[in-house]
């Protein structure tokens, strides 16, 4: 084998270290080229998607776990993200849905600070199940989101789909309240008279919260959701805040009280009981509000209102119709509060 000179070696080392760059090059314009597809949804290319997969049951009432890691990695993921970033819901594999779920995609789309402020997109697909897209549709979802057309004829007279805002809205909550009194065939305010002033009370403390010395505590912009069906025997109520929450609320105003009355364990659990019970005052004194939290566990207990949940912070609490409370302390943190309860026609008595 004949040997090499100096000069033909350099010009193989050369050769050779062109071919590389040259081989490097290519690899790195067919990453580019495969990154590019990949963040790219609907001929929009993004500087990165996160991919959030929702669980078969999304329902904070009959799914809590699954469905708050689902909310909370979302909101993990908001805080994360920068400008040209996508967050992706994918709901296709979604079997079982419920109103609160879906208020919460609702506020978690338009609320989120973040998000608004940086303009990130939410992206996502609807469930392959056409029952469930049809009560995406019916709680009035497609409302909310652009680009989703209805698909079939809903019956409103058995509902009032999610409605939003920030302030109270007499306007609606005596829609609510003619809903109510038609439902049961009967034509006077005299069965929804403390529906009318506890709706009020819980609108008109979104607004109370949201301009304290705690309002940065929230991911969220502080704004109401509530949801109203007619289900076999009652009326069925949905109503979330997006504020910082009871337990938070109750710990900056209260802080040296319940240090000293309440347990550390189940805290907010107990936290959210203690305001039920009245053990401290609330903010407002005023005349027309519907005396807060305790005024709702009072019309429970008077067999006004119906099987209460309240959610808010790791804490929940059940009204039994004993007037007992049943705390439970969450799996993890939930974002805000949300209140459930029913109507029949026994409350109305």
């Amino acid at each position: 084998m004949k040997k090499l000179s100096k000069k033909q070696k350099l010009h193989n080392i050369r050769k050779s270290k062109k071919k590389l760059r040259q081989l490097t090059k290519r690899n790195k314009k067919k990453k580019r080229r495969k990154q590019k597809n990949q963040n790219t949804i609907l001929g929009h290319s993004y500087s990165k998607i996160h991919y959030l997969v929702a669980p078969a049951t999304l329902s904070l009432l009959d799914n809590e776990r699954e469905t708050l890691n689902f909310f909370n990695k979302a909101i993990e993921i908001s805080k994360k993200c920068n400008v040209n970033h996508c967050i992706y819901l994918n709901l296709f594999k979604v079997e079982h849905i419920s109103a609160d779920a879906v208020m919460y995609i609702i506020a978690f789309i338009n609320n989120c600070k973040r998000l608004n402020i940086l303009n990130v997109n939410i992206e996502g697909n609807l469930p392959q199940k056409k029952e469930v897209r049809y009560f995406l549709e019916d709680f009035g979802f497609y409302s909310y989101v652009k680009g989703l057309n209805k698909t079939h004829e809903q019956n409103n007279k058995e509902r009032i789909q999610i409605k939003h805002g920030k302030n109270a809205n007499g306007n609606l909550v005596s829609k609510i309240c003619d809903f109510a009194n038609n439902i049961f065939k009967q034509n006077n305010l005299l069965g929804t008279k403390r529906l009318y002033p506890m709706l009020i009370e819980l609108m008109t403390n979104v607004k109370q919260h949201a301009y304290n010395n705690y309002k940065g505590k929230s991911i969220m912009d502080s704004n109401w959701y509530i949801y109203t069906e007619n289900t076999t025997n009652s009326i069925s109520f949905v109503f979330l805040d997006t504020g910082v929450g009871i337990p938070t609320t109750m710990w900056y105003n209260h802080k040296e009280k319940l240090i000293n009355l309440l347990p550390t364990s189940n805290r907010d659990a107990s936290y959210i009981a203690s305001a039920l019970r009245g053990a401290v005052r609330s903010e407002t004194q005023k005349s027309y509000r519907g005396k807060g939290l305790p005024g709702i566990y009072q019309d429970s207990v008077n067999g006004q209102i119906s099987n209460m949940c309240i959610i808010s912070g790791k804490g929940k609490c059940v009204i039994k119709n004993d007037g007992s409370i049943e705390e439970a302390t969450l799996p993890m943190q939930f974002e805000g509060t949300l209140f459930c309860w029913e109507y029949t026609l026994e409350n109305r008595r």
